[in-house]
């Protein structure tokens, strides 16, 4: 056993099987992978408070995974997240856990049986500097349960909660799913390794964003109709609205632009100018808003995509100004 670089748990198993890069399996925050080289840096950091703990647990543990294909973790990611990771509030708790209920249960009637470790990070409890959460979790269920939103279910075994939603819980679930739109969190699905559009990202959309009242989420990942979790899916349903950018016609970007068009928000279509332009203007017939960008003058692909935002969303136009 092991102690987890990201939440702190004790209970982690690593393994070392490629030079250079080090496998975690955390019961908290699942398995993933770390440059080696990184491990007590990322840690360190952690530690000052530089990273919150708690935020990228909750980010790794619904972070797309398959038998042969763990989330890579590494400095590029970390930047990325890094304007993004912050604690969840109780009442963003509280959804998450009806939200995770709803989806898993297969039947209304059926409880939920998880353990306290991995459900405190699909909620995104806080975790101590100890590497403990289940204390965090306990506290959400208590305060939940007056609320009527779901059953709880004895059994004996401490480290394992069991649950299910009552009507009143469904109806809030049936709510929070409907909420496409409601949420503040916009989203742009980006394809792995390129330098340049991370720093059109850090240096330009993402300051536009916040400026005009959202938080942009820049995630690269396993974007497939086979492998998209409910994470992506969820991240997509709930933004007001997302940014794909089509200089490399990434095939997972393109998968996220269509999920989210098929569930009518509205998608905003990024190019490198040079790539636009040998398309003809346009990325594809149907991509009625493609904003260029030239890595030289970020300050146009700025105002552009600050014009769209107030186009698309009137009541950002003061911020904008």
């Amino acid at each position: 056993m092991s102690r987890c670089p990201v939440c702190g748990d004790n209970s982690c198993r690593s393994r070392t099987e490629q030079e250079g890069i080090t496998t975690f399996d955390c019961p908290r925050c699942g398995g993933f992978t770390l440059p080696t080289g990184m491990i007590a840096s990322l840690s360190a950091r952690i530690e000052s408070g530089a990273v919150n703990r708690s935020a990228l647990s909750h980010h790794i543990r619904l972070l797309p995974r398959s038998d042969d294909r763990l989330p890579a973790i590494g400095e590029g990611e970390i930047a990325a997240l890094r304007p993004v990771l912050r604690p969840l509030t109780p009442r963003e708790q509280q959804h998450n856990l009806i939200l995770w209920l709803g989806d898993n249960q297969h039947t209304p009637g059926q409880f939920i049986q998880a353990r306290k470790k991995f459900l405190s990070a699909v909620v995104g409890c806080h975790v101590t500097a100890q590497g403990l959460a289940e204390p965090e979790l306990d506290w959400l269920v208590n305060q939940m349960k007056p609320l009527g939103l779901f059953d709880s279910h004895f059994n004996n075994q401490p480290s394992v909660v069991s649950l299910r939603l009552t009507l009143k819980g469904w109806d809030l679930y049936a709510e929070l799913r409907g909420r496409a739109g409601r949420s503040r969190q916009a989203f742009m699905p980006m394809p792995s390794e390129h330098a340049a559009l991370d720093r059109v990202v850090n240096d330009c959309f993402r300051p536009v964003a916040v400026k005009a009242g959202f938080d942009l989420v820049a995630q690269n990942g396993f974007f497939s109709a086979a492998v998209a979790d409910e994470r992506v899916r969820g991240l997509i349903r709930t933004a007001p609205f997302v940014l794909a950018d089509v200089t490399r016609d990434d095939a997972g970007v393109l998968f996220a632009a269509g999920l989210a068009e098929g569930l009518g928000l509205p998608v905003i279509y990024t190019c490198e100018h040079s790539q636009l332009e040998r398309r003809g203007g346009a990325a594809e017939t149907r991509r009625a808003v493609t904003i260029p960008w030239r890595i030289e003058d970020l300050e146009d692909a700025g105002h552009r995509l600050a014009a769209t935002l107030r186009a698309a969303f009137p009541e950002t136009d003061r911020r904008l100004h």
